[in-house]
Parts: structure tokens; sequence; C-alpha cells
């Protein structure tokens, strides 16, 4: 929680919210803003309870529905206009490497009460992604001639530690082991494609297997469609399997059929889906709680090291 979430610099106390009874905790919600198109900055229009939870033993008592309460009256108050519950990506914040694996997947389809949950508090899902993993074993034979012959054309390399390009995605994951790969023409030098891998350490550790997530998987228009973006991928795969790395995890949404199809044509199978929820009907901000509600307060908060250059793989 210290760094995943409190030392994150746009963490606002006033946003998170705790419940007791006799000092004993027995839930708390928080909630957050996205980043402006540039992402250099933090954009409070758009916002989220990104995340509620309550003792096993209190639910059912509507402690969940006042922590959720509090965090839409503080985001209306800061001038969100769209209110989510979770996060997914642009609203993505806060809880990554503690919730949805290799990104913030909105809220699990694995995670059903979280769903029931968000649907009775008057959250409609807009949006879906579909969770893609792959055990780093034996990679598929190449059958795409393409591949074959752009392996003697291209070069990839992996940077450890890299600068992250945005204000937003330093906060993100400026202190967690990463790697960028980038394939680049031999000839030219023009960059083709890029990805950005970052080690899933505590979900590595619950899955007993080194694991790492695939995010910002991107190749340059020109290059599209003609077996560049199979290439980067089996090369990145083999480098992983050269780090002893066992498990791979990516994410894409249900919408991108092209994606979908290149990553299930290497193995990745989908192992859960996650749907982004948001409030589509107005708030009757008259009846939400004040941020001093009695009984409800908020509280203040308290490597992998890779290999740099890499052989492109079929």
């Amino acid at each position: 929680m210290e760094q995943l979430l409190f030392s994150k610099p746009y963490f606002d106390r006033q946003g998170f919210f705790v419940a007791e009874e006799d000092g004993r905790v027995l839930g708390f919600s928080h909630a957050g803003f996205s980043a402006h198109d540039d992402k250099n900055s933090v954009d409070p229009s758009l916002g989220a309870v990104y995340m509620v939870q309550v003792r096993p033993e209190n639910r059912r008592q509507g402690i969940g529905r006042q922590l959720v309460r509090l965090g839409q009256s503080y985001l209306h108050q800061r001038g969100t206009q769209l209110q989510y519950l979770g996060g997914m990506f642009p609203v993505n914040a806060f809880y990554l490497g503690l919730y949805g694996g290799s990104e913030l997947p909105g809220l699990l389809a694995s995670d059903g009460a979280a769903q029931a949950f968000a649907r009775a508090m008057g959250y409609d899902p807009c949006d879906e992604c579909l969770v893609y993993q792959r055990k780093v074993g034996e990679l598929p034979k190449v059958a795409d001639s393409r591949v074959v012959l752009l392996k003697r054309l291209v070069e990839v390399q992996a940077e450890p530690w890299p600068t992250p390009t945005s204000w937003w995605d330093a906060c993100i994951l400026g202190n967690m082991p990463s790697l960028r790969y980038e394939m680049v023409d031999k000839e030219s030098q023009l960059l083709i494609g890029k990805a950005w891998v970052w080690e899933m350490e505590s979900f590595g550790m619950a899955w007993k297997a080194p694991t790492v997530g695939i995010i910002d998987f991107w190749i340059e228009p020109p290059f599209r469609r003609k077996g560049y973006a199979r290439l980067l991928l089996l090369t990145m795969l083999k480098h992983l399997r050269d780090q002893q790395i066992e498990l791979v995890e990516l994410q894409t949404m249900q919408r991108n059929e092209p994606a979908r199809k290149l990553y299930e044509s290497v193995g990745f199978e989908v192992i859960d889906r996650g749907l982004a929820f948001r409030r589509n009907s107005p708030l009757d901000f008259a009846d939400l709680p004040t941020l001093a509600s009695k009984g409800i307060v908020p509280r203040p908060a308290s490597a992998r090291r890779f290999a740099r250059a890499i052989p492109a793989t079929g």
C-alpha cells in the first residue's frame, strides 16, 4: 500500500475513507482521478472509486455502500463529471500490482461479488477487456514466412529500467522493475514497434511462478499487418524465457480483434475478463454524505535485471 498507493504524488488523503468500530477497522474506500491526455497532470473531470473493501464478517450491513457514497461525494465536490467504480485505462492511477494483473481491468468476472455490488450501487458496464496468460515454455513454430524474412531486417533491443515517457507513466510504473523492448529497422534505424514489460512480483509470489506483464505493445502504422508484431512478440517471449520468467500476462479490449488474433496465434489464452463500470444516471448529491460523516472519517496515509541486446527470433 505504501509503494503502490500512499507514495503517489497525487494521492489525496481526503479521498481515502476508513470505517471503524471501537478502534477496529471494518473496511475502507478510496477515490481518485485520471490524467489529462498529455499525461502531465491530473484530470479531475474523470475519476473513480478505485477500491472498496469490507471485512467478510461485516458485509451486508451497509458499510460498503456508505464507503462508496463517501467516495462519490469526494469526486463530485472536486468536479468529476464521469464516475467509475474500479480502474481501467485511462482511469488507472492506483492499485496496479495489487488488483487485476498486468493492467487495471475494471472489475474482474472472477470477482462476481464486486460486479454484483457495482450494479446494486447504480453502475453500469460500459467496456470490456480480456485477460490473457501464457506459460513461457515451448514457443510455437512459425508458419508465417514473412516472419522468417523479417528476422534479417530488424534488430530488437531490451532496455532495463527504462526512463518513462511521461509523468503519469513514471507515477504508475516508475518504482517497479521493468524492461522496454524496441524493434528497429537495421538499415534505417526507424522505430518499428515497442512494448513495456514489468515484473509482477506480488502476483508471481502468489502464483509461485516468476511473472511479467506486457503493456503498451505498439507497432507503428506503416509496419502493421506485415508480420512485425508477431516477430516482436515471439522475440520477447524467447528473451523472457531466457531470463527464467515462467508466466506472461497481458490485456486487451474485447473490441480489439486484430490484437486478440495476434495474441491467440502465439499461444495466449483468455483466463479472465474485466468490465468497466460507470454511473450513467445522475446522482442525488443532496443525499450524499459529507467528508466528515460521523462514524466514517478520512485517515492520514501512512529486479529483476535484463540483458540489453537480444536477437530477433521466429
